[in-house]
């Protein structure tokens, strides 16, 4: 009976953040879905599905970079809407970092959707978006692992070998954002989570096709006079684990 009764409590709990997260004043969203994403993750709750159903549609898709060509950007009406769709964002991509499940299940649901969008928004947003985007990557590869049957599976490893060409693109495009410290810092410690991840898959063909799109901007962040000696260090040296990871596998 306790148990049935502190499910419903947790229910109505959820039921209420999620009711804040839907208000229509935007500064009042932001902290409501920032705070959903703390509970959610300190309560270790499973609830991305809501919460991923009521915030995918103000997420860009692949597709919509396409449509950006078309329709005139100069309209002030559009400016300001545009503006509040990324402040918005921001919030979204620091609840959706939050609440990430860590029931695997949950997590192989939305993985590549997260990703997707991800892969999107890397290039054409705000700086801080883009902090919270590396934030968000990293606590989704905080809890992936390499699914069991990648050695064997076909299907298995073609899923895998997308999610990481999509994850390389992610830290190439932020570790060549010039003059932001943090956010290269961030990144390189993403790419080190990577890393892991591909020491496990003891795949060869996932770790020379993230090599190849991740070597150029790694050299970038390795080259740039403004890199301060420390990130240059980290660089060199991811530089190096994945290059061992190359001759391991040959």
């Amino acid at each position: 009976l306790m148990v049935a009764n502190m499910k419903e409590e947790m229910d109505k709990l959820v039921e209420a953040l999620l009711k804040e997260c839907r208000k229509s004043k935007l500064e009042y969203r932001i902290i409501a879905l920032e705070s959903t994403g703390t509970i959610f993750n300190e309560l270790k709750l499973d609830r991305f599905k809501e919460i991923y159903e009521m915030v995918a549609d103000h997420l860009p898709k692949p597709a919509d970079e396409d449509e950006k060509e078309n329709g005139n950007k100069d309209d002030m009406d559009d400016q300001e809407t545009s503006q509040k769709q990324l402040e918005l964002q921001y919030g979204i991509l620091t609840c959706l970092g939050l609440a990430w499940p860590e029931t695997k299940e949950t997590a192989e649901a939305y993985l590549g959707k997260v990703v997707d969008h991800l892969e999107t928004m890397a290039q054409g947003t705000t700086r801080k978006n883009q902090l919270a985007i590396v934030k968000c990557l990293g606590n989704v590869l905080k809890n992936w692992k390499i699914p069991v049957d990648f050695a064997s599976n076909q299907a298995s490893k073609d899923s895998c070998g997308e999610i990481f060409s999509k994850i390389a693109k992610i830290i190439s495009t932020l570790l060549l954002i010039p003059k932001y410290a943090q956010l290269r810092t961030e990144t390189l410690q993403v790419l080190s989570q990577a890393i892991k991840l591909l020491v496990d898959s003891k795949s060869s063909d996932l770790v020379s096709l993230f090599k190849d799109e991740i070597t150029k901007s790694l050299d970038g962040v390795i080259k740039d006079l403004g890199s301060d000696p420390n990130t240059k260090t980290t660089a060199r040296d991811l530089k190096t684990a994945l290059n061992n990871l190359t001759e391991e596998k040959n």
